[in-house]
């Protein structure tokens, strides 16, 4: 005998009469499905919660759910990245990737992104409603994740100086072993292997962000913006070290001592020295450093202009006619009156003039 399934009908030939007349009267059979109603629209309500939002990498991510349903909950799952489709079947965000909305994602995400997770759930009549979650894994686990943009970060904390890479790497040259120690995880990313990317700091009221442009979004899977932005706490000793070297002008003898240090090996140092400038009567600088470059004898005549101090404006006009003369046609004496500037600074014009020399001899 042919298998009837459960939505074949048995058709049933009755002869005879009923009442009045007689004909043919067909009876349908439901087979075993259920009586016939109102057709089930509603999808099951789902809810999903993670322990919390960013992670290390591999690190293990908990999550817990449940889904309810006006009739019977049939099927649920754990779509673990909705940008993926890993099993090939349907769309990205509808795979299986755990198979209970309660679960664990043990090893966690091998690559840093951003990640958007659905729990999801299906009915009987194949009704399917789902919860969205956005996790984000971090790239060092030192940084906490700061969303999308540095406009959004004015709610977090006030943006007071920006920097760029080199003169971060100025900047840390500068500092105290300690906080080049509490920094190094920064030398770490800005060399980092696994992520290709070019860096910005930001010096904030509180610490410091980091900006990421990504430059390969194969390696920070689940991003679409071009930035990633971290927050990284710093010691406060190390913050205070950052802020004077950015943000605080050198008082004269710290400008000094700092500008005495950036001379080259074997330079001879003078102090309050009266300089003789070609075509210009003699004026005193505070510093002057002697060092011989490729057989060429090279002078860095300094004045630092700090509040108070005597050089004026008239000899500031002279110094500017001298290197007008002779400063673009090469000539192995730089003069300069620095105006009252932050230590990052200051470095950057004396090594800027070291430079010259060195291009031009």
């Amino acid at each position: 005998m042919k298998k009837i399934n459960r939505r074949d009908f048995l058709k049933v030939s009755l002869a005879g009469g009923i009442g009045a007349g007689s004909g043919l009267i067909t009876m349908l059979s439901t087979c075993g499905r259920k009586p016939v109603g109102p057709e089930d629209t509603e999808s099951p309500v789902v809810s999903l919660e993670s322990n919390k939002t960013q992670y290390n990498k591999k690190e293990d991510v908990y999550f817990t759910g449940l889904a309810t349903d006006n009739i019977k909950v049939v099927e649920e799952g754990i779509d673990i990245d909705a940008g993926v489709n890993s099993d090939g079947i349907g769309g990205t965000d509808d795979d299986r990737d755990l198979e209970s909305l309660t679960s664990t994602l043990s090893g966690g995400y091998d690559l840093a992104g951003k990640y958007e997770v659905i729990g999801w759930a299906k009915d009987d009549e194949g009704n399917i409603g789902s919860k969205e979650l956005t996790l984000v894994v971090k790239p060092y686990s030192q940084f906490a994740e700061v969303q999308d943009s540095l406009t959004e970060l004015a709610s977090h904390s006030k943006i007071i100086k920006e920097i760029t890479l080199d003169d971060f790497e100025l900047l840390y040259s500068m500092l105290s072993a300690d906080a080049k120690n509490e920094l190094d995880v920064l030398n770490g990313l800005i060399a980092s292997s696994t992520i290709d990317a070019a860096a910005k700091y930001n010096l904030t009221d509180k610490g410091l962000v980091y900006e990421m442009n990504i430059t390969d979004a194969n390696k920070f899977t689940g991003f679409t913006n071009d930035s990633y932005f971290g927050d990284l706490l710093l010691s406060q000793s190390t913050y205070n070290e950052l802020h004077k070297n950015l943000m605080e002008n050198s008082t004269e003898e710290e400008a000094l001592a700092l500008i005495a240090g950036l001379a080259p090996e074997g330079a001879s140092i003078d102090h309050n020295q009266l300089v003789a400038l070609p075509g210009l009567a003699p004026l005193n600088f505070d510093i002057v450093i002697r060092y011989v470059e490729n057989g060429q004898e090279v002078n860095l005549s300094l004045e630092y202009k700090s509040p108070g101090d005597t050089f004026s404006t008239e000899e500031q006009e002279r110094v500017d006619a001298f290197n007008s003369m002779f400063h673009p046609p090469y000539f192995p004496i730089s003069a300069l009156g620095i105006e009252e500037t932050t230590p990052l600074d200051l470095k950057k014009i004396v090594l800027q003039e070291i430079q010259y020399h060195q291009d031009n001899i």
